[in-house]
């Protein structure tokens, strides 16, 4: 019995440090690099949304980005954060291991947001190229 309940406390613990894979692409979106971002982010009419909590998102975010909370995703909050169905709207979050953006954009992918784009590599590769962040809330 002792050597069941050691297994399965093994077991368990191992589960819980267990990654959870996150996808590199999402279907209905285009994965890109911070260099495609940094192209994207010149057009007026792209929207920049981090998924990140609020606490992470007012620590640092990517200049010009939106905060809207994964959970918080639904067809009226997604209108009210973008120009439009047909703008491009980038979605991120910490980085490849971090699920919020993929699943951000599976949603907004079901809504039909067309001009879509997945930063995989979120704010962390961001920062890892050292290029700038802002900090603050929404103005």
């Amino acid at each position: 019995m002792k050597n069941l309940i050691l297994l399965l406390l093994c077991l368990l613990t191992f589960t819980a440090h267990a990654e959870v894979e996150v996808p590199q692409n999402i279907e209905g979106a285009l994965t890109i690099t911070a260099e495609e971002l940094f192209a994207l982010r010149k057009n007026p009419k792209t929207t920049l949304l981090d998924v990140r909590r609020k606490v992470d998102y007012t620590a640092a975010h990517l200049p010009g980005a939106v905060h809207l909370l994964s959970t918080k995703i639904t067809r009226v909050s997604l209108k009210a954060a973008t120009h439009s169905k047909a703008a491009p709207l980038v979605i991120y979050c910490q980085g490849i291991t971090c699920r919020r953006a993929a699943e951000a954009t599976k949603d907004a992918a079901q809504f039909g947001y067309k001009n879509l784009y997945y930063y995989y590599g979120g704010i962390d590769d961001w920062t890892a190229l050292g290029w700038p962040l802002q900090t603050g809330a929404d103005t």
